[in-house]
């Protein structure tokens, strides 16, 4: 529901995960504009966590990056948190995004966060970039604020990421992820990681991205346990393209292969229920993009 991108709407997300028949609400957030001396917003409810290239869906009218992938990398699935209940604040200057966020739960104030987004060719002239024709600069933070006696995966969060277009169909990503875990007060462990996408737009129809991950949990405060890469490539093919105002706007298919590689143990098995080091995993999606459901 919406009833409008510049002025006071509701908007709420939901999704199935096929689970015991599991529905759970993805996004559900009143969105209230804020016009003085410069633009920005106040959202109040759930949203998506707001720091990191990746956005949770393969399309998304809030400017997050679109999914272009059949799977998500461990940075975003294992590095941070996906929802931010409670309330947010963007603010727009000239090529500057910036916001902050207070994250909360029924025993107060869980955790609070900032991210800022550096956008547009406006940067490229000042910077004289004249190789680029786009380029986007994003970072954030998050903080818990609880004690927590079982110990917090994500207590601190930094991540930052940079994306460039060479050219209109070429895009390349670097994003770094660093984050701690005060286990006991006045030590920390740390967990990194690296992630790295190119994408290609071939032509109107084909689409090809690639995606090369490295992450560093040997404390396992990620659940991993290990250094883990993992390498993707991923083909999009348009199959139809509606008029419109039809019922089909865009109809895509995707294929994913997805290598992953443990560097120190053998923690997966195979077809034959051996243990290995590494796993090949393949996904196939249909994508349905419509303007309208009757």
């Amino acid at each position: 529901m919406n009833d409008g991108e510049d002025g006071v709407y509701v908007r709420a997300d939901g999704e199935y995960l096929g689970q015991g028949d599991r529905f759970r609400l993805e996004q559900g957030f009143f969105h209230i504009p804020i016009e003085w001396k410069t633009s920005g917003a106040f959202t109040i409810g759930r949203i998506n966590h707001p720091i990191g290239y990746e956005g949770v869906d393969p399309t998304d009218p809030l400017d997050l990056a679109p999914m272009i992938f059949a799977s998500h990398s461990l940075l975003f699935e294992r590095g941070r948190p996906s929802d931010v209940d409670g309330l947010g604040w963007t603010l727009d200057i000239d090529f500057l995004k910036a916001g902050a966020f207070l994250d909360v739960d029924e025993d107060g104030l869980r955790s609070w966060g900032w991210h800022a987004q550096v956008v547009g060719a406006d940067v490229i002239k000042q910077l004289r970039l004249k190789i680029l024709s786009y380029l986007k600069f994003g970072a954030g933070g998050a903080y818990n604020l609880q004690d927590d006696p079982a110990g917090s995966t994500r207590d601190n969060l930094f991540s930052a990421y940079l994306s460039v277009h060479p050219t209109d169909r070429f895009n390349i990503v670097l994003e770094v992820d660093r984050g701690s875990d005060e286990v006991v007060r006045g030590r920390s462990d740390t967990w990194w990681g690296v992630n790295t996408i190119a994408r290609w737009e071939v032509n109107a129809r084909l689409r090809v991205a690639g995606r090369w991950e490295y992450v560093r949990d040997e404390k396992g405060l990620l659940g991993l346990n290990d250094t883990v890469s993992a390498l993707s490539v991923a083909p999009t093919v348009r199959l139809l393209a509606g008029p419109t105002g039809e019922f089909y706007k865009v109809l895509e298919g995707r294929m994913e292969w997805r290598r992953e590689t443990l560097q120190s143990t053998a923690g997966f098995l195979n077809g034959v229920g051996a243990v290995t080091d590494t796993r090949n995993l393949l996904t196939v999606q249909l994508m349905l993009s419509t303007d309208r459901l009757f």
